[in-house]
């Protein structure tokens, strides 16, 4: 599945993940994820949030935890005279930057 691993929120909870997968390989198995990763560079500095859609409806945005490495996404419809607004939270990780 995509980003399944995003829906552990916590670092320890990845690593408590990653570690129930470790105990099902076999000795020379693999444990392939794919993961979307934010373009945070494409972040203002000094903001927390960047929208992936606006519209009347729907309307939708990323609120991010830059130092957290976690990030909520707001997802807002308009149907039948009522907005639904579900958010849903993530955690990603980033490779360290090279220097």
């Amino acid at each position: 599945m995509f980003d399944t691993s995003l829906n552990l929120t916590t670092q320890e909870k990845q690593v408590a993940g990653f570690a129930d997968v470790a105990r099902h390989l076999e000795p020379s198995g693999r444990f392939v994820i794919e993961v979307g990763v934010p373009d945070l560079r494409r972040l203002p500095p000094g903001e927390s949030a960047r929208p992936f859609h606006v519209s009347p409806t729907p309307l939708g945005f990323d609120e991010y935890d830059v130092a957290g490495q976690g990030l909520v996404s707001h997802h807002q419809v308009f149907t039948d005279g009522r907005w639904r607004v579900t958010s849903i939270p993530f955690r990603y990780v980033c490779r360290p930057s090279s220097t």
